[in-house]
C-alpha cells in the first residue's frame, strides 16, 4: 500500500473512528437493504482511491477481529458467550467486506 503525504493530507484519526463506529452501528442494526449496500460500496471505492488493496483490508480485518476477541475473553468469564458473539460478529463483518469490494467498476476490470 502506497502511503504518502499527498494521499493522506488531512488524516484525522478521531473522525475516522467516528465514521467506523457509525458504519458499525448501521451494520449491526440488521437493516441490510440497498441503502446499506450503496453505503458499503462507497466506502470500498474510497478505500481503493487510497490504494487500500483487498488483501491488506482482509489482513487488517483479521487483526481487528483477533484483538476484539482478546478483549472479550479478558472481560467475559463465559467462553461460550464469547464464541457466540465472535461467530455473530464474523457473520456480519465478512459479507460487509465482500460487498465493499464488489463494485461494478471492480468487476469490469477483473
Amino acid at each position: 500500500m502506497k502511503q504518502t503525504e499527498e494521499q493522506f493530507p488531512a488524516f484525522d484519526g478521531p473522525a475516522l473512528i467516528r465514521k467506523q463506529i457509525s458504519h458499525w452501528d448501521m451494520l449491526f442494526s440488521g437493516r441490510l437493504d440497498q441503502t446499506y449496500v450503496s453505503h458499503v460500496r462507497n466506502i470500498g471505492s474510497i478505500h481503493r482511491c487510497f490504494d487500500v488493496s483487498l488483501p491488506f483490508y482482509i489482513l487488517t480485518c483479521g487483526l481487528f477481529l483477533n484483538v476484539f476477541e482478546r478483549i472479550l475473553r479478558f472481560r467475559s468469564n463465559n467462553q461460550a458467550d464469547t464464541l457466540d458473539l465472535m461467530s455473530g460478529f464474523k457473520k456480519f463483518v465478512m459479507p460487509d467486506l465482500a460487498i465493499g469490494y464488489s463494485t461494478d467498476d471492480m468487476q469490469r476490470t477483473a
